[in-house]
């Protein structure tokens, strides 16, 4: 059985797309963690928030655990940032046998880090325990002039504002080759036999991301992106909040107005499933894909709700030859998925 291939269309594409290359050097992404709190000044666990240069978040974790001589497991993080990028996060290092928070110092003489700050805190991070991130992101190379390349990206800010975005996975999660959600695919219908769990849970993941996007790519290529449906499962923006719609009519005002989103599906054993239209579409999905929820569920994918659409808010910030775009996402979401609207090359 073969992955349906479909491109990811663009939410401006009625705007020519200004060209242009990212990550040629580490400054060129600068992406920094936004908490949702911060250590509260005690405690047995070591917050260190850090910035880090060309190296990947599990070297960082790997240095800290041999530094505090403890596990990689009493090492945490939120999330994982880019290699090829500057990056600030916090790292928290559970301290049980009360040494010394200063050795976290050390680190800056053995990686290119910059410790920024450290205090201790009651819990550990945990994965995802993060509200967002800011980006600040270069684009060099373009393919006209940097004024009008300006005035187009300002034009697409625009109405990425009015529109809103698509939530795509970006091409991340699907490998070098592209190839991880295949055999994700094939590892949950006993194709493909894979011993690392890590691994095994990394690939699964792709199919699951896949299989959003394509939710995506069918609901915008029948019409439906801009519209709220009866039994949709919607998420305010503000708060966060969840519900099924039950009137799609009474809410399409807010939906229109950007205060809610519908939520897409990631397949799941916890994956509360849509109603009505919108959960028409979600089986047909699987119907498409030759996979059911019962063969998810074995392979043991949790599942969850995404939000469908974001609303970022981007500035557009001329340099030399060159633009950068400043915006802030939620947790989960692909900055490159902002930048492709404006590149229009990938």
């Amino acid at each position: 059985m073969e992955l349906t291939d479909f491109n990811l269309p663009y939410i401006t594409s009625d705007v020519q797309g200004i060209g242009g290359q990212i990550k040629e050097q580490a400054e060129d992404f600068v992406v920094g963690e936004i908490p949702v709190y911060e250590p509260e000044g005690t405690g047995e666990h070591l917050f260190i928030q850090l910035t880090k240069k060309g190296i990947n978040t599990r070297e960082v974790q790997k240095t800290l655990a041999r530094i505090f001589q403890t596990s990689r497991g009493d090492v945490n993080y939120a999330g994982i940032k880019d290699k090829h990028a500057v990056a600030t996060q916090y790292f928290s290092v559970w301290l049980r046998q009360g040494q010394n928070k200063d050795l976290a110092y050390q680190l800056e003489e053995e990686l290119p880090v910059t410790i920024e700050k450290i205090a201790f805190h009651q819990r550990k991070i945990k994965s995802g325990h993060l509200l967002g991130n800011r980006f600040n992101i270069r684009i060099r190379q373009l393919d006209m002039p940097v004024g009008e390349a300006a005035k187009k990206a300002e034009e697409i800010a625009g109405m990425i504002h009015n529109r809103g975005l698509p939530n795509f996975y970006g091409s991340q999660r699907f490998g070098v080759e592209g190839d991880n959600a295949r055999k994700g695919m094939e590892i949950l219908l006993g194709q493909r036999r894979e011993k690392n769990k890590w691994l095994r849970r990394f690939l699964t993941s792709s199919y699951q991301s896949y299989l959003f996007n394509y939710y995506m790519y069918r609901r915008m290529g029948e019409g439906l992106y801009a519209t709220i449906l009866e039994g949709d499962i919607a998420k305010k923006h503000e708060t966060g909040g969840i519900f099924v719609v039950e009137d799609a009519g009474a809410e399409q005002p807010r939906f229109d107005n950007k205060e809610i989103s519908f939520t897409g599906p990631v397949y799941g054993k916890k994956m509360t499933p849509a109603q009505g239209r919108a959960g028409e579409l979600e089986q047909q999905i699987l119907a498409e894909q030759g996979m059911d929820i019962e063969t998810l569920r074995s392979g043991r994918l949790t599942g969850t709700r995404r939000q469908g659409i974001l609303v970022p808010q981007i500035e557009v910030e001329s340099e030399e030859a060159s633009l950068r775009l400043h915006f802030t996402l939620p947790k989960g979401a692909f900055a490159t998925m902002v930048v492709r609207e404006f590149t229009k090359n990938f």
